[in-house]
């Protein structure tokens, strides 16, 4: 999850990099982007449908940076 007002590109760049980087799997991608507009939450998800990738501690070291994104690992 990342509220709208957190994207910025470079963080995008760096996430997108880093997602590239990782080698094919099972796992998906599910991003939830947040907006509060008027007072009233809003929210947006994306889920990666053709790209799986393999979940690799450099990619939570990545998350895990960056603390404008929440970030859970379901199984």
């Amino acid at each position: 999850k990342i509220n709208i007002d957190d994207l910025y590109n470079k963080l995008v760049e760096n996430l997108n990099k880093n997602f590239h980087n990782l080698k094919n799997g099972n796992c998906h991608l599910k991003v939830t982007i947040l907006s509060n507009n008027n007072g009233k939450n809003i929210s947006l998800d994306m889920i990666s449908r053709d790209k799986k990738f393999e979940l690799e501690d450099n990619l939570l070291k990545v998350l895990s940076s960056n603390p404008e994104i929440e970030y859970i690992v379901n199984k």
